[in-house]
């Protein structure tokens, strides 16, 4: 009887064992791959064509696994998509999407990566439209002289205010503008100057190299300051299917690259502090002398500390912070 009764205890306890195996199995997260974007918003199809690299992006479990993802489009006169560094001609990781659609009208397609294993289909929805708007996306619009370029994006919008996933493979054409606004008649190549990036210490975008192989400039460029001054950066599409989207344009101010020395002092209320004032120019510095017909300090908050402009000597008033700088 005892018997009995230890056998139906057993195998209780195994059943409640599987339940307890089959019920941690059903709540563990699945790790699948992923695709780097669900959604993609492209220009249509005239004289260039645009692209976005899509990428499956493993689960860590599978990263050791050799993995086969075939890639089709569910419409392929909308977008197609081609293999980026297949071993095989069929299987990739990476796939290229070509918006090839010829007109103006959204479309929409999907983009299914299919693993070729396990079946597991990862899908992203491309919609192809009409580029209505051009912004210039900025880092800084202040550059100092003879210091590193900035980097200019311009950014394409649909109807919608939508922002394009990508403008890779477009050619633009970035000019130079003197700054009217100002009223200065200085010609703006005098005050900056775009850059190639075969002509920069700065690695150039993958999609950049073929436009500056053929001479072409995309959708970012690099711009220097080689004078004092301001003047205004613009940038339009070459395809002539977009000749009517108005140039985007952007003031960028070009200032001397002025040192301070002491760059920060802690003082005493009623203490000074004296000034010197260097200029960066060939990779070298050069001390102004001060007063200069040319520079001059500033104080930002004249309650905290008063300056002798004079002498260039700072005089702490109140307890409290504030900043001194050098300008032209």
């Amino acid at each position: 009887m005892a018997a009995s009764m230890s056998n139906v205890a057993g195998k209780s306890l195994l059943k409640m064992f599987h339940v307890i195996i089959i019920l941690s199995t059903w709540f563990m997260p699945s790790l699948t791959a992923k695709l780097n974007a669900p959604k993609v918003l492209l220009p249509y199809y005239s004289s260039f064509i645009a692209n976005f690299t899509l990428r499956v992006e493993f689960a860590p479990e599978e990263t050791s696994v050799a993995n086969c993802y075939r890639w089709r489009s569910t419409r392929p006169e909308v977008a197609q998509v081609s293999l980026i560094n297949s071993t095989d001609g069929e299987c990739a990781a990476i796939a290229r999407v070509s918006a090839i659609s010829k007109t103006p009208h959204q479309m929409t397609t999907a983009i299914v990566a299919e693993n070729k294993v396990t079946k597991e289909a990862l899908r992203c929805n491309v919609i192809v439209g009409e580029i209505v708007r051009l912004e210039i996306e900025t880092t800084t619009r202040l550059l100092y002289l003879e210091d590193s370029p900035e980097e200019l994006i311009v950014r394409g919008f649909d109807g919608e205010g939508n922002i394009f996933s990508s403008l890779e493979g477009l050619p633009f054409e970035w000019s130079l503008v003197s700054d009217n606004d100002i009223g200065g008649n200085v010609d703006a190549h005098n005050i900056l100057r775009i850059k190639r990036f075969s002509e920069s210490h700065y690695t150039t975008p993958s999609h950049i190299v073929p436009l500056e192989e053929q001479g072409l400039q995309g959708d970012t460029i690099l711009v220097e300051g080689i004078r004092t001054g301001s003047a205004r950066c613009s940038a339009r599409l070459k395809d002539v299917a977009y000749k009517g989207v108005t140039p985007s344009e952007v003031r960028i101010v070009v200032v001397a690259n002025l040192m301070l020395s002491p760059p920060d002092a802690y003082v005493l209320k009623h203490a000074h502090v004296k000034y010197t004032v260097e200029l960066l120019r060939h990779n070298s510095l050069r001390e102004i002398s001060m007063p200069s017909p040319q520079y001059y300090l500033e104080v930002k908050d004249r309650s905290i500390c008063s300056l002798d402009a004079e002498k260039s000597v700072a005089t702490a008033l109140e307890m409290g912070s504030t900043e001194i700088v050098s300008q032209r």
